[in-house]
């Protein structure tokens, strides 16, 4: 496991919540390609030139087999880490006592313990005659040597003893995505976030109450402390007190790791890396590798209670982008249930953001609601699909959301008429398909806003910046209509039932894809969107189908490759 480089390491100065220790231990802290298909039927066209979407281990402090061991990390508990600092003295919920579950960093090493061997100023002194010297000395090597032999062999049978047996990976990821509604803590998480060519580390006192409630306290830094996110599991609470503002929206739940196991698993590889120590609890450690260019995960799975004590993500070419653990952290707590409500500050002022159809609209319908044109992207990124759309209000702001996801990643679109909201003077000024734009690089998140006809229009998102400005130049091209009656043509469709797949978010490989595989497979367009999207898993279709699994897979497959590709777009600039 690589350390973090040089920018993202912990700033030497950073204080953090009670209980943070000095460390560099590891600290607390998501399927296609195969054989072409024998299944006959009816082949889709190759569509023609086009832009294609977007493109054992050691047990201890974080080596993989054959590796040598990782430099102490400042961002891990430990040995070899920063200092308690002062001022850092907040503590459980429950003042002045400590929960029989509760786990902290070590504070400190240990002085270490000098050896006693005979090798004092009057060891050797007595000598017996010269042979019978020789001979003194070669058993007192053998005994020395046999020890040792002993030693290393007792010590390699007790560190066999202490390693718990790794499940499969996949197994992990479930214990994962279940823990939340299963299990209550509390604890104190250091985030650092990489932010151009600077880190910057956040602070977080979080508890949460099962199944999704829960309460985020920022301890810093300075211009931070004070935010308060309260989540009831019905409704979400941001205070701002720098501006006395309170942001009343839906739920966040589910949000952090993407809750869809079929998506997830259909768009990532997932492989255990063995166990590791995280604050004095053992942690399995799993990958999530895509399968198709973007952000890697891994997670530090608490092998008790499935919660993630530990978290990165992984840029291919910026290296780890986000870093957050866990310094402490409580279980088995009786968090009352007022923790969980929000009190809204004297003064403050209340802005609602809820959304309608509790984020279930499609484009076509979210145009019928707030009656502008719904710009829906014809690309993106293999494995990325349309999650969900809504209507957002903030005050007299009106704006519709599309959501798109691979199961580990979003891309967001927001769209509201162009006059409501004032141009940004902060980020970047580029050029999307000739019309100005901002880029605003966040590290973690990647904005793009920029006009087309009366939209304004707001891209945000974990995928690289290529990425995300060539799908903002093929929604700016505004070939829709153009692209519909081409991808019709292509795989002998009628006009109608492209746009009206498109009205249901799908994209125009998407599109293609679900009336080839329909036709194929006989059956039924709804059953082949959830198929496509990743609702509906190969094994439950097969089923359905009365099919062998490998042919089902083979006959996707073949249609990915051959409808992989759309029309071709100028390239933004």
């Amino acid at each position: 496991m690589p350390g973090l480089p040089r920018g993202v390491r912990t700033p030497p100065h950073h204080q953090g919540a009670a209980g943070r220790a000095s460390g560099g231990r590891s600290s607390g802290g998501v399927l296609d390609g195969g054989p072409r298909a024998a299944v006959r039927g009816r082949g889709a066209p190759v569509l023609p030139a086009s832009i294609r979407p977007a493109a054992a281990v050691r047990v201890g402090r974080g080596g993989r087999a054959g590796h040598r061991a990782a430099r102490p990390d400042p961002l891990r508990q430990g040995h070899g880490g920063q200092a308690p600092r002062c001022g850092d003295r907040r503590g459980s919920l429950r003042a002045g006592t400590r929960t029989a579950d509760e786990h902290r960093a070590a504070h400190g090493p240990g002085l270490p313990r000098r050896g006693r061997g005979g090798c004092g100023p009057g060891a050797g002194r007595r000598t017996g005659a010269p042979g019978r010297r020789g001979e003194v000395i070669g058993h007192a090597l053998a005994r020395a040597a046999g020890a040792v032999l002993l030693g290393l062999a007792a010590g390699a049978l007790n560190v066999a003893a202490q390693v718990p047996p790794v499940p499969p990976a996949r197994i992990i990821l479930q214990m994962a995505l279940e823990a939340p509604r299963l299990v209550d803590y509390e604890g104190t998480k250091v985030i650092t976030v990489l932010r151009g060519d600077r880190a910057e580390t956040i602070t977080v006192a979080e508890s949460h109450k099962r199944p999704e409630r829960m309460r985020l306290e920022y301890v810093s830094p300075e211009d931070l402390a004070g935010r308060l996110i309260v989540d009831n599991g019905a409704t979400a609470w941001h205070y701002e007190p720098r501006l006395n503002m309170v942001f009343e929206g839906p739920t966040l739940g589910g949000q952090l790791l993407s809750r869809d196991r079929t998506l997830l698993l259909r768009n990532y590889g997932v492989t255990a890396l063995g166990v590791e120590d995280v604050i004095g609890r053992q942690a399995y450690v799993i990958a999530l590798v895509p399968h198709h260019p973007g952000v890697q995960r891994r997670l530090w799975v608490d092998r008790a209670t499935g919660t993630i004590l530990r978290s990165e993500e992984l840029d291919p070419s910026r290296g780890v982008i986000l870093s957050a653990y866990f310094s402490r952290v409580s279980f088995s707590l009786n968090l009352p249930e007022a923790y969980f409500e929000f009190r809204t500050p004297a003064g403050a002022r209340v802005f609602k953001m809820f959304t309608t159809e509790a984020g279930t609209m499609s484009p076509a319908a979210l145009q019928r609601r707030v009656g502008f044109p719904v710009l829906i992207p014809p690309v993106l990124p293999e494995g990325y699909t349309f999650r969900g759309g809504a209507v957002s209000r903030f005050g007299s702001l009106v704006s519709v959301y599309l959501r798109y996801s691979n199961g580990g990643n979003l891309i967001s679109f927001f769209e509201a008429p162009a006059g409501s909201i004032g141009w940004p003077s902060a980020g970047k000024p580029i050029a999307v398909e000739g019309r100005p734009a901002r880029f605003v690089d966040l590290g973690y998140f990647r904005v793009l806003i920029w006009e087309q006809g009366r939209l304004r229009v707001t891209a945000v998102g974990t995928v690289p910046t290529e990425t995300m400005v060539t799908a903002a130049g093929q929604i700016a091209a505004g070939r829709e209509q153009a692209l519909v009656q081409d991808v019709s043509r292509q795989i002998e469709s009628d006009p109608a039932t492209v746009q009206r797949l498109r009205g249901e978010g799908l994209t125009f490989p998407e599109v293609a894809r679900t009336i080839t595989l329909a036709h194929r497979l006989g059956t039924d367009l709804g059953t082949t969107i959830r198929f496509v999207r990743g609702s509906l898993s190969a094994s439950d279709l097969a089923g359905r189908l009365g099919m062998p699994q490998e042919t089902l897979q083979q006959t996707v497959q073949q249609t990915a490759r051959e409808t992989s590709v759309v029309p071709a777009l100028s390239s933004p600039r």
